[in-house]
């Protein structure tokens, strides 16, 4: 099952989820809240495969997947596996080992 498949099948999760919190709901609203909670993991897991459906298709159609510099703020994403040559040449305090 490729990611574009499991993002949707996420997001019907998280719809009935929501779509059977509201029967409990009638009774007293805190019994809604494990439908919406379950709701809300499933749509950040559906955004996550969402992502990686994205890169793929990034990748499939030719294009490498890029990342943007966090010290470098406006400046355009590079491919990802430029990075380490970038951090040398532009931030090397970050690549010595501070760990």
């Amino acid at each position: 099952m490729n990611a574009a498949r499991k993002a949707r099948a996420c997001h019907a999760g998280a719809l009935a989820a929501a779509a059977s919190s509201l029967y409990p709901a009638t009774h007293h609203p805190y019994f809604a809240i494990p439908g919406l909670l379950s709701a809300a993991i499933l749509t950040a897991v559906a955004a996550s495969y969402h992502r990686e459906a994205s890169e793929d298709a990034r990748v499939g159609h030719g294009q490498e997947p890029t990342v943007a510099c966090p010290s470098c703020l406006g400046a355009p994403s590079i491919p990802r596996h430029q990075l380490d040559d970038h951090n040398r040449q532009h931030h090397p305090h970050h690549t010595a080992q501070e760990y």
